[in-house]
């Protein structure tokens, strides 16, 4: 902005600003269309009072339910309500309300509907006390109406005063009576619902509020304005509950602008009168004033006549600033104060307003604040308040939240479809974090709908309300908007960024159509996760790459929606932090599920392991982002971890802001901070033929310029001290902004020690005095400003991978089985395809978000190795999984030992998604018949001269087996060991046939895919006409029974077949029914077991119910055992992998491993 923004006096025209006048009129169009009396408005601006003019309401009130929304009809404000309740609170952590049970309406989309039909779940439904899996419930729930009551007395001092009630947070419609006499009506989520009451004489009058926390506007379920994921669907009233008593000339609202090329305040004073028959004049005063110091920075006044029936008057004034000020940004939050009072014959009315002076604008693709560039470390706060299930509204709390975000590195929050209080704004104002706030919908968007009339309302009041804080520095009309939201949050964006122009504006945050992001043109930012099909988060961009490709005709700031996701195996320790409104129902029901596996003892172990894994791919991203020029930042999901939408366990921070214990801040803002060094490390598996190279970089978004820096690099093996390189430069100044090529660090690695890891460090230090940078004295006076480290592995470039001669290592099981019968050692490596379904593969990233939500069959959250283990010895490896790893795992299938009866302590295992429990291991030990037997599940097999991690690991396993230490603890028979060998393409090798011809999904061998029956009738019943699968085999074969495998992907579950009939036949046309029976709504695999071993060469599959009424039977996988010897050659070709083939939801857009 420049001064040609501004009419100036010397023109003859006014002194402000048109942006301000446009606003000042929009402000008085809107107030103006009010009836004084009846209709209230949300100012959000609390006035400077004396105590006297106040009267705090918070206390015992008399309520009632109104379950059948009767209340208004027989005017329950003219009775009084029988029962009690306090407030500020909620109904539901008072007793009231419903219990929870199966049939409990919750307000969400995003969770399975059908639980309690699941197996693993229907121990919790209960009728004593019912427990949910999807999120942590409240005590009680309740949709619909309320009433609260309560007298009041009117002091003699307030003789000739106008009343407001000021309730500082409701949900959701209040309505008002004073009395028998209605009020008025207010609906926001987002801001203070305030009543104009006007006179009311003196004595006992009656406070009566109808408070309805229904649905009563078409929001997304999911959103976080209205949604139980987060506990948010509560009924009451809190923060500050009062009376206050103001003249009868009234300040009701003041907005602030400031800019950075002037000095000036401008403030548009909105005048308020109730005394419509008097003609008055009024002396406006403005004082910029210093809170720390008291000094007064600036001052104006203005003479203002009230003219006979005019309720509001709009004041636009400019006060000089006549000292220095300090502009507010991250670093320096200063604050100011504008006093604003208005004297007139009714009295004198003051209203005190702290801002900051700030301007935040676009150029380019960069976000400039006071003309600097900023970089946005944002998390996620969707509005979880676990012990108040309500949000707070003092400014401890959310000082305390936001102190964790910059102890962590951050400088941003970005409120998902959620505006918190004012308290939050004031706590933001004072730490320096920048803001991105959403008036609490996640909805379908039309033109002229509903919705999009009240996203103007609901903006208009957040602007009156929370405009004036400096922290509010972004706007977003909606998470993820759907429908015809381009024809309408374009316009939104344009129509805000005219009346207000103190922040920016986006028409949504994130979105999920192919073409995202649509439109922006009438966008100051955007924020996605992609464009079109080109990704700006996950691991394309990892590994020293980044996402210029995605962005290279983009010319906008880019924000990165909900970057991260990665989730980490729960602490069970949290149920006893859970003291508050809502209850652990969903982490008890894990433990459970832990317990019930034998896996409850190790929880603190897969914790650590998977949260280590976890905070490798945070910095991944975070740096991938960080390294590409064009993106302004990222908002992370999250910070902590979400307790709705099947639970997404994605933070380094439990659900209450508590660190998980798997890393520190230090080590988190070596990635995530002001200034972060970065390097393009390409690979991190190298060999002694190598030449390890890395290019450094900066990304440097501090307050000013770094000069006289100091680049020191490092390469050391990590149990070591002393590093085998290292150098030091000089790099002069480092400007504001990212620095991608300061320089390329080469280093050959020839006769380094292997196999390692190693270290790759970079530190930059800050010189106090220049001229002490010598050779002599390189160390002399610095101050360590930023570092960051990386770690890679370096393997010999060869190895002696022949198998000692004492050792037996194949890939067949019958020759495994002669071999430990005969007394011999035998590594066996099962070919990925001939392990059953209750092996999932491994992925070489976490679980995205949440596998309630988000199901695949793959649920990996990481490794948990034993380092220590003599198999291990010559394999480097801490006990978590690390990148090498990566390279094993992208064609591996774990193998569940939890099948087996005989207990079994693993080398390696691969920790399962919380909600499955799986016992994993995809190496384990045991004795076997006469024999001993070493499993590895991982491929040491193939192409290994271009793995030199399996190399490694195959040469550290062989040498193991050879050896006195191979001396394995555990025994298992044959007999137990022989069902985990299953080969996924027995009816192919059995030549099957299937009518329907597109049933062949569910013989292809991959749970991933599903076939689908096709009915025309709506509902599947026993009496209805129902369809089969039939298989034609080319000769009769034994069939002992059937194994089927439901839908992998599809939350809902609606495919999972209930009663069913199996029929056999020698000839296809006469048909003997064999089993009848019922299947469990699950995603584990089921054994339909026959009476005995039948011989037939047709077979049919009858669907006769589904456990969800109405839906079409679903099939993954559905195969015959057979007693027949199966051979172990795959059908398909080498490169068969399980990869996940898409997600039932369009919610979720996760990224594959670019390395898949």
């Amino acid at each position: 902005m420049t001064e040609n923004n501004f009419y100036h006096p010397d023109s003859g025209q006014s002194d402000f600003r048109p942006s301000f006048l446009h606003f000042a009129l929009s402000l008085a169009i809107i107030v103006l269309s009010m009836p004084l009396l009846k209709v209230p408005h949300c100012s959000g601006s609390v006035p400077h009072a004396e105590p006297d003019t106040i009267i705090d309401l918070a206390g015992v009130w008399r309520f009632k339910l109104d379950r059948e929304n009767v209340g208004v009809k027989e005017k329950w404000y003219s009775h009084t309500l029988p029962d009690k309740i306090k407030l500020p609170g909620i109904l539901q952590a008072q007793g009231y309300g419903d219990d929870i049970s199966i049939r409990t309406h919750w307000v969400s989309t995003l969770h399975d509907p059908y639980w309690y039909l699941r197996e693993e779940y229907k121990k919790y439904t209960n009728r004593a006390m019912v427990k949910v899996p999807f999120t942590s419930q409240p005590q009680k729930h309740y949709l619909g109406v309320a009433w609260y009551q309560r007298d009041i007395s009117i002091p003699k001092s307030w003789a000739g005063k106008h009343v407001r009630l000021f309730l500082e947070r409701a949900r959701w419609q209040t309505t008002v009576w004073v009395d028998d006499q209605l009020i008025g009506t207010n609906n926001s989520l987002c801001t203070p619902h305030e009543f104009n009451l006007g006179e009311l004489s003196p004595g006992k009058h009656t406070i009566t509020i109808r408070v309805d926390n229904g649905m009563i506007l078409p929001y997304r379920p999911d959103a976080h304005g209205v949604s139980d994921a987060l506990g948010g669907t509560w009924n009451g009233i809190v923060g500050r509950i009062e009376l206050h008593a103001v003249p009868k000339v009234w300040i009701d609202h003041v907005q602030i602008e400031t800019t950075f090329h002037t000095l000036d305040v401008y403030a548009t004073v909105l005048i308020a009168s109730e005394e419509p028959k008097i003609a008055n004049e009024a002396q406006l005063n403005l004082t910029v004033i210093d809170p720390n110091t008291k000094k007064i920075m600036g001052a104006t006044s203005k003479n203002i006549s009230i003219k006979r029936d005019q309720r509001f008057v709009p004041v636009v004034a400019r006060i000089p600033i006549t000292k220095k000020v300090t502009y507010w940004d991250e670093f320096n939050p200063v604050l100011y104060e504008l006093v604003t009072t208005v004297h007139s014959s009714a009295g004198t009315h003051s209203l005190r307003r702290k801002f900051g002076f700030r301007e935040i604008k676009v150029e380019g693709r960069d976000i400039l604040l006071n003309n600097r560039p900023i970089f946005l470390r944002g998390t996620h706060h969707g509005g979880d308040f676990p012990l108040t299930g309500y949000p707070p509204t003092d400014v401890a709390y959310w000082r305390k939240i936001f102190h964790i975000c910059k102890k962590w590195g951050l400088n941003h929050v970005r409120f998902h479809s959620f505006c918190p209080p004012d308290a939050a704004f004031t706590a933001a104002d004072e730490l320096g974090i920048y803001l991105q706030i959403e008036p609490g919908m996640w909805n379908e968007f039309s033109p002229g709908s509903i919705m999009e009339g009240h996203l103007y309302v609901e903006t208009e009041r957040i602007l009156r309300a929370y405009g004036h804080h400096p922290s509010f520095v972004m706007f977003s009309a909606s998470n993820e908007p759907k429908g015809r939201w381009r024809n309408v949050l374009p316009l939104w964006a344009e129509h805000f960024r005219i009346l207000d122009p103190q922040r920016l504006y986006t028409p949504g945050t994130g979105f999920t159509e192919p073409d995202a992001p649509g439109p922006t043109e009438l966008s100051d930012y955007i924020v996605v996760q992609r464009f079109g099909r080109n990704r700006v988060r996950g691991p394309g961009g990892w590994f020293g790459i980044d996402y210029t490709r995605s962005i290279t005709n983009v010319f906008q700031p880019v924000v990165v929606h909900e970057l991260g996701q990665w989730c980490a195996y729960p602490s069970f320790n949290i149920i006893k932090k859970f003291t508050g409104y809502l209850r652990p129902s969903n982490y008890e029901i894990f433990r459970g599920s832990a317990q019930e596996a034998g896996l409850l003892p190790l929880a603190p172990k897969f914790e650590f392991a998977s949260g280590k894994f976890q905070a490798l791919c945070y910095k991944e991203d975070i740096e991938a982002v960080t390294r590409t020029v064009g993106l302004a930042g990222y908002q992370l999901l999250d910070l902590h971890d979400y307790l709705g939408q099947g639970t997404a366990l994605v933070g380094v921070l439990d659900a209450f802001w508590d660190p998980r214990g798997y890393i520190t801040p230090a080590e988190w803002r070596e990635f995530c901070n002001p200034i972060v060094p970065l390097a393009w490390i390409t690979n991190r598996i190298w060999t002694t033929t190598n030449t390890f190279s890395a290019r450094l970089g900066v990304a440097h978004f501090g307050p000013i310029p770094v000069t006289n820096l100091v680049v020191k690099w490092s390469l050391s093996e990590s149990t070591a001290n002393l590093p085998i390189a290292s150098g030091e430069f000089f790099a002069w100044a480092i400007r504001l902004g990212k620095e991608t090529n300061l320089c390329t660090i080469a280093v050959p690695l020839k006769n380094v020690h292997v196999p390692a890891k190693y270290i790759f460090k970079v530190q930059f230090f800050e010189l106090r005095e220049p001229n002490q940078f010598t050779k002599a004295h390189p160390w002399n006076k610095r101050t360590l400003v930023a570092q960051n480290h990386w770690p890679i592995w370096i393997y010999p470039a060869e190895i002696d991978t022949n198998v000692p001669p004492n050792v037996f290592l194949t890939q067949d099981w019958c020759e495994a089985e002669k071999h430990l019968i005969a007394g011999d050692r035998v590594i066996f490596v099962p070919p990925i395809h001939m392990l059953n379904w209750w092996c999932p593969p491994l992925d070489p990233v976490p679980i995205f978000w949440n596998r309630q939500m988000n199901p695949q069959w793959n649920r990996m959250l990481g490794l948990l190795c034993n380092k220590s283990h003599p198999a291990l010895a010559l394999f480097p490896t801490e006990e978590y999984y690390e990148w090498q790893w990566s390279e094993l795992v992208s064609r591996c299938r774990a193998i569940n030992i939890g099948q087996l009866k005989s207990p079994v302590t693993p080398i390696v295992l691969a920790i399962d998604d919380w909600n499955r429990n799986w016992r994993l291991a995809p190496i384990f030990e045991a004795r076997v018949a006469n024999g001993r037997l070493l499993v590895c599940s991982f491929d040491i097999i193939n192409q290994l001269d271009n793995r030199p991690v399996a190399r490694q690991l195959r040469k550290s396993l062989v040498t193991y087996a050879a050896s006195r230490d191979f001396n394995p603890k555990s025994n298992i028979s044959l007999d137990e060991l022989r069902p985990l060998w299953f080969n996924n393409f027995t009816m192919k090798l059995l030549r099957a046939q299937v009518i329907p011809p597109e049933a062949g999904l569910l013989m292809d061998g991959n749970p991933n895919t599903a076939w689908q029956a096709r009915f025309s009738q709506t509902n599947l019943t026993n009496q209805q006409k129902v369809t089969y699968i039939e298989f034609k085999f080319p000769d009769k074969i034994p069939i002992d029974g059937l194994i089927l495998l439901n839908c992998q992907n599809d939350r809902f579950r609606l495919g999972d077949i209930k009663d069913f009939v199996t029929e056999l036949s020698e000839d296809g046309s006469t048909w003997q029914e064999v089993v009848r029976g019922t299947l469990s709504s699950t995603f584990n695999p089921q054994i339909i077991r026959f009476p005995k071993t039948y011989h037939a060469s047709h077979l049919r599959f009858k669907p006769l119910s589904t456990h969800v009424l109405g839906s079409i039977p679903t099939i993954a996988e559905l195969s015959v055992i057979s007693p027949l010897p199966i051979p172990s050659e795959p059908i398909e070709p080498q490169g068969l992998q399980y990869r996940p083939t898409g997600y039932s939801s369009p919610d979720i857009d996760e990224a594959p491993p670019a390395w898949q």
